[in-house]
């Protein structure tokens, strides 16, 4: 193998986590992108791309998890399961505020919120939120931190999972879809 090939497979793989989790940021955000189209209403192209944004990436998020169920499996027990449900609910405040309480009406409040965006992007891909998803919760799966043998994952499933049980389970991200 030529070394610029070798260089660009050692890229990617760093990489590959991070494309991944501002795909997942934008995910995070189609509930935000359906109400600000919502709010743009009376100039039907912006409310039209933004909801066709909401479209998209809510979409690409049910097919990302539906794919799941086709990916090689192993079975895992977990134990000392806990809900993040109360940081998508501190998420969901953080996020929503600044963009609920009023419409941008000029150039500078757009780039304020640009900035505010870019700041969110760069916490959101640097730190454990990116399961942290209220699109994840809308699609109807719920998100839990556990322990499987010595680490501690985040664990996507449509239920409710209990210490002590047997689950099957495929990775994604950090994490592992439970396969219902």
């Amino acid at each position: 193998m030529s070394r610029s090939f070798e260089s660009f497979i050692r890229w990617k793989s760093r990489n590959a986590a991070t494309v991944v989790r501002v795909w997942l940021f934008f995910v995070s955000y189609a509930p935000l992108f359906l109400i600000i189209g919502l709010r743009a209403w009376p100039n039907r192209v912006a409310a039209a791309i933004w909801v066709g944004a909401w479209g998209l990436f809510t979409t690409l998020a049910w097919f990302a998890l539906r794919r799941q169920r086709h990916l090689t499996d192993r079975e895992v027990k977990i134990y000392d399961v806990q809900s993040q449900g109360s940081a998508v609910s501190s998420y969901l405040a953080t996020y929503l505020l600044p963009f609920v309480s009023t419409t941008p009406a000029v150039w500078g409040d757009w780039v304020a919120y640009g900035v505010f965006f870019v700041v969110a992007l760069v916490v959101y891909v640097r730190s454990d939120l990116a399961l942290v998803n209220p699109t994840l919760y809308v699609l109807g799966y719920r998100v839990t931190e556990a322990t499987m043998g010595a680490n501690r994952v985040l664990v996507i499933s449509r239920r409710a999972l209990r210490s002590g049980e047997s689950v099957r389970v495929t990775d994604f991200l950090d994490a592992s879809v439970v396969r219902d």
